[in-house]
């Protein structure tokens, strides 16, 4: 298939003049923003929803098998104290943050700092509420993600007939963030693989293979992140959507 034939792409605008494009865009539309708005004021003040109780639960026999496989007691150490430093302040709220597409945050909050508000509420979650949340959680980043987007092409395009409908727009966001996580998933595990195997004939080797995966990956995330632009811009469907990205992404 031709690519250059599925749209004609107008000419790369500047980084400044897009900027201050931007901020025109959100200062005549401040509802633009109000989806991340109410998102990082959520993540801020909300309640926490955790997990540490369910990994103290199950910790002391963890230790014990490691134990019995033989894992010495300095590593068991050194993993425990990362998990005293990173499983409790871990906040699964934070799958609300979707990628490729999702509502836009603030950088995520650490710990169980005090707001305005007070202390913020804990909530534990168990072993078979663990999963559930986390697709929960997952699907309605993907749902707000869409609904989001399709508001900031909204308030862009002039010719609102292009913006794609509200139940196109979710279909086709939860197609797209399923297919590049899958896609992304793919290729960790024969790159981990091959990492591996550098590792175990040269340090030289392992730092050529990452620094050739770092401009490699270039590829591949670049494309992901302009994916969803043609869904909502011009009523793309997924695949010819991913085709205009190539496209942008190749001759910008």
């Amino acid at each position: 298939m031709d690519v250059s034939k599925i749209e004609n792409l107008p000419p790369p605008p500047g980084i400044i003049s897009s900027i201050k494009a931007g901020f025109d865009v959100v200062a005549s539309h401040i509802t633009a923003i109000l989806l991340p708005l109410l998102l990082n004021l959520f993540m801020w003040l909300g309640p926490r929803l955790r997990m540490d109780a369910l990994f103290d639960s199950i910790k002391d026999d963890v230790v014990s098998l490691w134990q019995t496989g033989g894992i010495p007691l300095e590593e068991i150490q050194l993993i425990l104290e990362w998990y005293d430093r990173t499983i409790p302040n871990v906040n699964l709220f934070w799958f609300l943050r979707t990628l490729p597409i999702g509502i836009s945050s603030l950088l995520l909050p650490k710990g169980t700092l005090d707001t305005p508000l007070g202390d913020p509420a804990i909530w534990q979650v168990g072993a078979p509420g663990l999963f559930g949340w986390t697709f929960l959680l997952t699907f309605l980043g993907w749902v707000g993600g869409a609904l989001y987007y399709r508001s900031v092409a909204w308030v862009v395009l002039t010719d609102k007939a292009q913006v794609a409908g509200v139940f196109s727009a979710i279909l086709q966001s939860i197609l797209i963030s399923f297919l590049s996580n899958f896609l992304m998933m793919a290729l960790l595990f024969p790159v981990m693989f091959l990492l591996f195997l550098t590792a175990q004939f040269s340090v030289f080797l392992t730092n050529l293979f990452v620094l050739f995966l770092c401009l490699a990956a270039m590829w591949i995330i670049v494309p992901i992140f302009f994916w969803p632009l043609g869904v909502f811009m011009k009523k793309q469907n997924v695949f010819t959507s991913m085709l205009s990205s190539i496209q942008l992404t190749r001759f910008t």
